[in-house]
């Protein structure tokens, strides 16, 4: 019988505080059974704990803790002692939510947890391996207890895989106030206004509308010959960027205007700011690898952490490098604890587990989930079977409806990749308005998603690699912009997803059949969630969304229609 452990990304801080991005993997040495982030079953937003999510996992795969012969823990801004387990209030929650499991595996590197994540869902055998983030586990003893920044962290490292080993060649950014990658992009995106670096997509939404020449004379990162050194440090470290920068930009005598406050309108100045951010951070990080991949010969990079979230830079990285880069479905600290997982079996007999490289790892709810979901609200809605859900769905969008489309085992990470979406028809410019006025209420400059056949996606956009998991833009092509204006971006590029029958079969056949309706093989794809609300995950929640959404027409559940009764 093979080993069955728990991996769980549960971050806490010294002072006990947990913060953001819990998650749970249930997990043999190959293969992943079930994984799920806590906020998909405690419905809180960025939840950071993993009490719910370990009980989901458990309930579902009809388990107890008994069952599990081990779990792998990773953490962030811990000092972590490897060998003797972990400590302090981190060691409390474990202790707490495990009671009775012998072998608790501690990850004394929040990067190299980062990294496996990558390598464990790739075929590649020998690569690169950047991780980027805001901040990892603390280097070496922990010298401030208030403030995380104020120690020395992982920020920026750089590893070679080959040979199941995984060998940490170099990290950036690591002494105490360093501005990485990650900490970087972070205060840009309060600077304009938004609420934290976990908001960073809004940055690299409001990029393209702005000139990155503006700033051009000033880097916030120096290419030395022992890697990239921040320029922009804080010192001590404040958690008001507005000083920060502010100050950063006045020794390079000028006087930038003052942050935006939340809710104003967007000036000029924040849009070229966020053009500089991108900018500069896609320059550095390029070079540093470029530089890499010549001095040990390698051909492959996978990218991890949160700052691989950026669609626009992982772009970059393949036409710049001319490689294929990988990045993982779920690369931030949302997808976490696979890489725990990967590392457990990693370190027990020196052998990178290989795990399907797919993003569906949720639970499997059963016609009998959905039927009682169902049966709690035929009341109040219009339901009925129907044998082919795809076609009818399809026929909907050609239409011009927008669906919700609830289908067999949620995503694990932030994505929403044909399981839990809400869809809509690309051909129309104001289906975009209609999502951001009475479904997302989005922010004007921030792009929806197409997502096209494989097989066709070079007839639509600039193709360098399949983009199955959303991670990557790609330059449009002119047919595009005539058939699918409500997916461009001002830029004139696509954060895509490429759909084939292996990935995904039934969202493959909706696909391909509004293709034959219409003529363009292309849907219009968003998360299925309201604003400030996690993804949907299970049948209730869909029908939550789907009664508190004004412009959805249409929800899907399994083989299940639901329309909404018309007032009298």
């Amino acid at each position: 019988m093979q080993e069955l452990i728990l991996a769980v990304n549960l971050p806490v801080l010294a002072d006990g505080t947990v913060t953001y991005d819990g998650n749970v993997v249930l997990a043999t040495r190959d293969k992943v059974i079930t994984a799920i982030a806590e906020e998909r079953v405690s419905r809180k937003k960025y939840d950071g704990h993993v009490t719910c999510a370990v009980r989901e996992i458990l309930q579902r795969n009809k388990l107890t803790l008994s069952d599990i012969s081990a779990v792998s823990v990773v953490s962030f801004g811990q000092s972590m002692n490897g060998k003797s387990g972990l400590d302090g209030t981190l060691k409390q929650e474990i202790d707490s939510l495990f009671p009775g499991v012998e072998h608790i595996h501690a990850v004394t590197s929040h990067h190299s947890a980062h990294a496996l994540s990558a390598v464990s869902q790739t075929d590649i055998q020998r690569a690169l391996v950047i991780v980027a983030d805001h901040t990892g586990n603390i280097i070496g003893e922990r010298v401030d207890a208030d403030v995380l920044e104020n120690n020395a962290a992982e920020q920026v490292s750089y590893y070679l895989y080959e040979n199941n080993d995984l060998i940490l060649l170099a990290q950036d950014n690591t002494q105490p106030c360093d501005q990485g990658y990650g900490r970087f992009y972070g205060d840009i995106t309060c600077y304009l206004g938004f609420d934290s670096y976990r908001e960073s997509g809004k940055t690299m939404g409001l990029a393209s509308f702005g000139n990155p020449t503006i700033f051009a004379d000033y880097s916030p990162f120096i290419e030395t010959p022992q890697g990239e050194v921040s320029a922009l440090k804080d010192e001590p470290y404040s958690d008001d960027c507005t000083k920060d920068l502010k100050r950063w930009f006045k020794k390079q005598g000028l006087d930038i205007p003052e942050r935006r406050r939340k809710g104003d309108v967007i000036r000029p100045f924040d849009m070229h700011l966020a053009a500089w951010a991108q900018d500069q951070l896609q320059k550095s990080i390029i070079r540093r690898a470029k530089a890499l991949l010549e001095q040990h010969h390698i051909d492959a990079l996978c990218v991890a952490g949160g700052v691989a979230m950026n669609s626009v830079m992982n772009r970059k990285l393949e036409e710049e490098l001319g490689i294929t880069v990988y990045v993982p479905p779920s690369p931030g600290d949302a997808g976490l604890a696979l890489g725990a997982a990967a590392e457990y079996f990693w370190k027990k007999d020196h052998r990178v587990p290989k795990f399907d490289s797919s993003a569906y790892l949720g639970p499997v709810y059963t016609e009998d989930d959905i039927t009682g979901s169902l049966r709690a609200c035929e009341n109040e809605f219009s339901i009925q079977r129907v044998s082919q859900p795809e076609q009818l769905a399809a026929r909907f969008i050609a239409e011009g409806k927008i669906i919700g489309w609830f289908q067999d085992r949620s995503e694990f990470g932030p994505r929403a990749l044909g399981n839990r979406s809400i869809l809509a028809s690309p051909t129309n410019s104001w289906t975009k308005e209609i999502l951001n006025s009475q479904i997302k209420l989005r922010e004007w400059f921030r792009p929806y998603a197409p997502v096209v056949l494989e097989e066709a996606a070079d007839k639509y956009f600039d193709m360098l690699s399949p983009v199955p998991y959303m991670m990557k833009v790609a330059p449009v092509k002119t047919q595009a912009k005539v058939d699918m204006p409500a997916c461009i971006h001002v830029d004139g590029t696509a954060r895509l997803q490429t759909v084939s029958v292996a990935s995904n079969k039934k969202f493959y056949q909706l696909i391909k059949t509004l293709g034959s309706l219409t003529g363009i093989p292309v849907v219009l794809n968003t998360s299925f969630n309201l604003a400030g609300m996690p993804i949907v995950e299970s049948p209730d929640d869909a029908i939550e969304c789907f009664r508190n959404a004004i412009g959805m027409d249409a929800l899907f559940i399994g083989n299940y229609l639901l329309e909404k009764k018309q007032s009298l």
